[in-house]
């Protein structure tokens, strides 16, 4: 399975893929500025939808510049409290 995340400054949204050519109907909500409040979100949905397949690959965009290495997220204009967060490996 593969989770597709769409983070923006105003939305995000949450799907997933089993096949790698479709995908489910995205969970879209207004995207948290707190950085915790969006693990939190992404918790639920991994509970509700995900928990019972593995995640291969974890797949999406970010509003800003992520540092792939410390897999954080270096620079975020829209979503300052997301700054030097463990992003990455929150989402594994």
């Amino acid at each position: 399975m593969y989770l597709l995340v769409d983070i923006g400054g105003t939305r995000l949204r949450l799907a997933n893929s089993v096949d790698g050519k479709s995908f489910s109907k995205p969970y879209v909500v207004d995207t948290p500025k707190d950085f915790d409040q969006a693990i939190s979100f992404f918790q639920s949905v991994y509970k509700k939808e995900i928990e019972t397949n593995q995640v291969e690959a974890v797949v999406g965009g970010v509003p800003g510049v992520l540092d792939n290495q410390k897999g954080k997220l270096i620079a975020a204009p829209h979503l300052p409290d997301w700054v030097e967060r463990p992003f990455s490996q929150k989402l594994t």
